[in-house]
């Protein structure tokens, strides 16, 4: 090929690339995240608006990525926050190495992490994008979805956090997307893929593990395929697929917690106990932790040392993160964003228990495994909050993956209605976009005008 058919195709491509009205609010949706992204990420403070971060000589992130730092090897304790898997805080202490080329001023290195969290926070994005063009999403609704899942003020928080649950949410999104293209063309190169990045997950974060259920179920799903067929070749293919994977991505997800449990007794799937009576929420009845109170929404923000209901809480933090002292513009505002959002949640639970009934044959062995995947996680987090009562323990960030599932049930069921009354589904779909929108508008208007010297954890 040369020079002039080159330029010729990269004419084409880009002309291809906004050739429609949707493609080109896609791109903006795109530039409006980034940038909104950039401008928390550069106010925030890395002592504070933190979770787990701690102090140089505490065993929380921060003394984690300063020892891997320091000493270029693991912690010789797992203690606080090294309980944890070591992926995330292992890039981060790299990350400051190649830093120090231009400064040995530990604070600022660290510091310098929120512009690594940030990339993972826009790799998200692409790859949530790929996962809608893999699953034949038309533009139309792409719009929508990428706007809501783009925009939210939770993946914004989550771009400026120097935990691991920036690392966690892009490896979740990523093997999803890798899930979905082994699915449509099963290849040893694929299967390969997805078992080092569902294993990076779990080295990252336990929790990881959560996405074993919606992929078993897909494994499960394309064999009996196959046994129905009386395929005996590729019956075996799958088995011999199943075995890799299964070989490769627990020798990379577990590794370090088999190593803790040698070396320090810890269980493998060990998660901290604070021991804090401060955050204690144990001393209220299940119904007043788990079922709705309203009475929890008289104070806007999350309080982990004063807040006991779940489904409150699970609001809150999914508007402001676990912060307090954010820009006192007007009430209305904030109880305006928390009952949209409250509404949005119960709109994305009708859809989770419609879609489950639609006779559809397009996209379901997604909805099931996406049900699936919102089942286990909100199972995951409820037996969480059951064996550690506390404040901090009903964090949205513990269930980041339902914005996902959230998404794709109401475009599931805003899908098939728009086969059937098209006027309808565009007055729903129109709907849940305003006050999509709305919710984005607010938070983000709170967000962007707080100062990073107010903004304070608890």
């Amino acid at each position: 090929m040369n020079k002039t058919s080159k330029k010729a195709n990269k004419k084409i491509n880009i002309k291809q690339l906004v050739n429609t009205p949707y493609k080109r609010i896609i791109i903006l949706i795109f530039i409006i995240a980034i940038l909104l992204r950039i401008i928390y990420v550069l106010k925030i403070d890395p002592y504070k608006n933190q979770h787990d971060v701690g102090t140089i000589n505490s065993n929380g992130g921060m003394a984690y990525c300063k020892y891997i730092y320091d000493n270029m090897s693991l912690p010789n304790s797992n203690s606080g926050q090294f309980y944890h898997p070591p992926l995330h805080f292992a890039i981060s202490a790299l990350w400051m190495k190649v830093g120090s080329i231009f400064t040995k001023d530990f604070n600022t290195l660290f510091n310098s992490i929120k512009y690594l969290t940030l990339i993972y926070s826009v790799i998200t994005l692409f790859l949530f994008y790929k996962i809608l063009k893999e699953l034949h999403i038309k533009d139309k609704f792409k719009v929508y979805m990428m706007a809501a899942f783009s925009l939210m003020p939770i993946g914004i928080i989550f771009a400026g956090s120097y935990n691991n649950d920036g690392l966690t949410y892009m490896l979740s999104i990523w093997a999803i997307l890798e899930l979905i293209k082994w699915y449509k063309k099963s290849t040893f190169k694929r299967i390969l893929i997805l078992a080092v990045i569902v294993g990076c997950t779990v080295m990252t974060k336990t929790s990881g593990g959560l996405l074993a259920v919606p992929i078993a179920y897909i494994f499960i799903f394309k064999l009996i395929r196959e046994i129905r067929k009386k395929n005996d070749k590729n019956v075996l293919d799958y088995i011999y697929y199943y075995a890799i994977f299964g070989v490769v991505s627990l020798s990379v997800g577990l590794w370090y917690h088999l190593r803790n449990a040698v070396k320090f007794g810890q269980p493998i799937l060990y998660v901290l106990d604070i021991h804090n009576d401060k955050l204690y929420t144990g001393s209220h009845s299940i119904a007043e932790r788990f079922l709705p109170q309203i009475s929890e929404f008289k104070s806007i923000y999350a309080n982990p040392f004063g807040d006991y209901n779940n489904p409150a809480y699970v609001i809150k933090t999914f508007l402001f993160g676990e912060w307090k002292d954010w820009n006192t513009i007007s009430n209305v505002l904030y109880y305006s964003a928390i009952i949209i959002t409250s509404i949005l949640v119960l709109v994305a639970i009708y859809a989770f228990i419609r879609s489950m009934f639609i006779p559809s044959k397009r996209n379901i062995v997604w909805r099931d495994a996406f049900g699936l995947l919102a089942i286990i996680n909100v199972i995951s987090y409820i037996k969480m909050n059951l064996d550690l009562p506390y404040g901090c323990s009903m964090d949205f960030r513990y269930l980041t993956l339902t914005l996902f599932t959230g998404i794709m049930f109401i475009y599931f069921v805003i899908y098939n209605l728009n086969r059937k009354n098209k006027k309808l589904a565009n007055i729903v779909l129109n709907i849940v976009f305003i006050m999509t929108i709305l919710v984005i508008v607010i938070t983000n208007i709170i967000i962007i005008s707080t100062s990073s010297a107010s903004l304070t954890t608890y």
